[in-house]
């Protein structure tokens, strides 16, 4: 945000950023599959998560076979770790029908209208409407499919592989009904397989990136008091807040931030509190600046999801929050609500 324009610095920054956020991405899903977050449905973009995770689904690629993109923008509604899940496992499946050999998996995502007798499949049961939709594809020149085994591959426990357990494709069938899409398959023995995900489509998101300027807070020179451990998250925080309008105190865990609310409480008129920190956690925070005050807006910030952190929450005093990671805008944007629905 502090570059001049056309600085030759500004790439490397973006794609730095790119690999921060699918490192988040990642973790995310990490936590999703472990039982330790809800899953979020919310407008995505096919076209983007399939770029953003190219890293991700390498590792599932044999590495003589390469990944060919052609990738249109594509809108949906949907998880984005499911929708990673979906991806990755057909990507997955087409690397071993090249049984080591070297080869090509393409990837195509879109839009297109479909009628309702397209949209047929024998793997889906259920009624789906005719429409927008947007769709991935991934098609392989590898060994196919033979005919008799074609209406079983997405049965659990069924595998052509010698060590498969038959879980993959029935996991990306299951994930796709529950977005209420379909998906159809297409495969000739020794020619190749094409396999197509469509899912009911949105108006395509305009993904916003680059070095926006920060927007200004609202009713600007309030205080707002910053309760992180991490330095480096501190001072990113402080410098974006001091540049949107606000004065700033910090505070490197939970203990510090409640004496210095209790020095400034006249003067602080929001708290920025991280949710998982050494000595004394965000909730026990929480707890302790609701008995001091009903009314004090108080941000939580964390990785995990916001279903998993209000139900935590709710038990100390009510706050608002913001899912890591986030931009200085989307955090500012929070702000001038919290200020907003407080006045």
């Amino acid at each position: 945000m502090e570059l001049p324009q056309d600085s030759p610095l500004e790439f490397y920054l973006e794609e730095i950023e790119s690999a921060a956020r699918s490192a988040a991405k990642l973790t995310s899903q990490m936590l999703a599959y472990s039982g330790k977050a809800q899953f979020v449905i919310q407008p995505l973009r096919l076209d983007t998560l399939v770029h953003e995770s190219i890293p991700l689904f390498k590792t599932v690629v044999a590495k003589n076979v390469e990944i060919v993109l052609n990738l249109e923008p594509a809108s949906f509604e949907g998880d984005a770790a499911q929708s990673r899940q979906i991806i990755m496992n057909l990507i997955a499946n087409a690397s071993d029908a090249f049984q080591g050999q070297a080869g090509e998996i393409h990837v195509r995502t879109g839009i297109r209208n479909v009628d309702a007798a397209n949209l047929y499949s024998t793997h889906v049961p259920d009624e789906i409407h005719a429409g927008d939709y947007a769709f991935v594809e991934v098609t392989d020149h590898g060994c196919g499919i033979a005919k008799e085994s074609l209406h079983k591959i997405f049965d659990p426990f069924f595998s052509t592989k010698m060590m498969g357990r038959g879980l993959g494709l029935a996991a990306v069938l299951g994930i796709v009904r529950s977005h209420q899409g379909t998906i159809k398959v297409a495969s000739e023995p020794g020619q190749g397989t094409t396999v197509e995900v469509l899912l009911p489509a949105i108006e395509t998101i305009v993904s916003q990136c680059g070095n926006e300027a920060i927007e200004p807070i609202l009713n600007g020179k309030k205080m707002i008091l910053i309760v992180d451990d991490e330095e480096f998250v501190r001072n990113f925080l402080a410098r974006c807040m001091e540049g949107a309008g606000l004065k700033v105190l910090t505070a490197s865990d939970g203990y510090e931030g409640i004496e210095v609310y209790r020095q400034h409480a006249s003067e602080i008129s929001v708290v920025l509190l991280d949710l998982t920190m050494p000595r004394m956690s965000g909730l026990e925070v929480l707890k302790e600046l609701r008995s001091q005050s009903v009314d004090l807006p108080i941000l939580m910030m964390s990785g995990y999801s916001e279903q998993d952190v209000s139900q935590q929450a709710s038990k100390f005093g009510t706050c608002a929050f913001i899912q890591k990671p986030f931009s200085p805008n989307e955090l500012i944007g929070v702000i001038n609500t919290l200020h907003t629905s407080k006045s």
